[in-house]
């Protein structure tokens, strides 16, 4: 090695050598895994423009294309087009509102899906 390059890589030796594993002491409680918890959010049937927390079913002929469409609690609307309903309304994957400013991102479950399966 050159001479140049010693205090070099004695440098980086010293500051990205191994080092002890965090422990649940050194670490702050902030920075602590947490799991995400899965919350199912039930949204009743209604027949005209839902409000916040509440679906309703899209028309006949495109209901294999748009299923549903439902409100957030924040009010804003959206259709669960890439979704799958299951014959008890749960919705998978999970429901992401659209909204730039929203933070509404759960699991959800259809209250009263009468219309079975839908992929």
């Amino acid at each position: 090695m050159p001479c140049w390059l010693v205090p070099i890589a004695d440098r980086l030796k010293s500051n990205f050598g191994r080092r002890a594993a965090p422990t649940a002491s050194t670490v702050s409680k902030s920075t602590r895994y947490r799991p995400r918890y899965t919350v199912l959010a039930y949204f009743p049937e209604v027949t005209t423009d839902p409000p916040a927390m509440h679906w309703a079913p899209c028309h006949a002929s495109v209901i294999k294309r748009f299923k549903a469409s439902v409100t957030c609690p924040y009010g804003h609307g959206l259709t669960l087009r890439g979704h799958r309903i299951a014959a008890d309304g749960t919705v998978h994957p999970s429901v992401v509102c659209p909204s730039s400013e929203c933070v509404f991102h759960e699991y959800i479950v259809l209250k009263g899906w009468p219309f079975g399966a839908v992929d």
